[in-house]
């Protein structure tokens, strides 16, 4: 996950990799698998906030897709996703 350096020089995640890491572990305690809007639900964000997060994460190789889709919060026909 990204670091940045606070202003003492610490590392700290970013708002971003956080993201990342709640909709992983939300993913891992779902094995049947879920779409980016149920991730969001569950985690508390919006829609908009997590999608991003879920190519992130399809990108570094953590996510697989099921085959499977769901409607999302447009009607639109969404990726179940698996924690890898």
């Amino acid at each position: 996950m990204q670091m940045t350096l606070d202003l003492t020089g610490n590392k700290k995640e970013t708002k971003k990799s956080r993201l990342m890491k709640r909709a992983l572990n939300c993913l891992k305690a779902n094995p049947d698998g879920l779409t980016a809007d149920e991730i969001a639900n569950l985690i508390g964000h919006d829609w908009w906030s997590v999608r991003p997060r879920m190519t992130d994460l399809r990108k570094k190789g953590h996510l697989i897709n099921t085959g499977n889709k769901r409607r999302n919060v447009s009607g639109t026909p969404a990726t179940v996703w698996r924690a890898r």
